[in-house]
């Protein structure tokens, strides 16, 4: 149905939006079932992603701003004065969308937790998601990061990407630091019987 008045448009599509998001379908294809707090499937975001990379390379090559398209950017800059001062503001105001991001790497920390056996330590029980961290069975963890150039949230990422492989586990941080620096944890010692 096309909508030829801007502020019509606009309202059907929020209408629509909200509606998929109800359902728990991606707010464009509306075919995927997505978990939130993501609202578009990833073969979506991967069109807008490439979407977005093609618009900004277009208004780069023809001198101007990458938001607006219109006025010339700031000298080492690729947004303009006006829309850097916006865009500014909005930071500001969405606290450097620092809750978000939260919300996306705890929701992400969690997943990978639970698909390796649960967000409790295997060693000595403790359920404290910001406790926990994920474990190299066999050791070497560090050189792996370092192979994948990845750490932290970005080495979640990574497992999930590579859909959860073999070898890892979930070990507190004390549990964690102390297989890595003294060969054993001090819980596996006090499970033992004395002699």
């Amino acid at each position: 149905m096309p909508l030829k008045d801007p502020e019509t448009r606009k309202a059907y599509d929020r209408e629509r939006h909200r509606q998929r998001v109800a359902k728990g379908f991606c707010i464009n294809c509306a075919k995927v079932p997505i978990v939130p707090p993501q609202q578009a499937c990833e073969a979506c975001r991967a069109k807008q992603r490439a979407a977005q990379r093609r618009l900004a390379r277009q208004r780069q090559l023809a001198g101007v701003c990458n938001r607006c398209g219109e006025r010339r950017p700031i000298p080492g800059c690729k947004r303009c004065e006006q829309c850097n001062a916006h865009w500014m503001q909005g930071y500001k105001e969405h606290d450097g969308y620092g809750p978000a991001r939260t919300i996306r790497r705890q929701t992400l920390k969690r997943r990978v937790m639970e698909a390796y056996g649960g967000t409790r330590c295997i060693c000595c029980g403790e359920s404290g998601l910001a406790f926990l961290t994920i474990d190299h069975i066999e050791g070497k963890g560090r050189q792996h990061r370092k192979a994948i150039k990845r750490r932290g949230e970005p080495f979640y990422r990574w497992l999930k990407v590579k859909n959860f492989p073999q070898g890892y586990r979930v070990l507190c941080m004390n549990c964690n630091c102390s297989l890595a620096w003294f060969r054993y944890c001090p819980h596996q010692l006090e499970r033992q019987p004395h002699a």
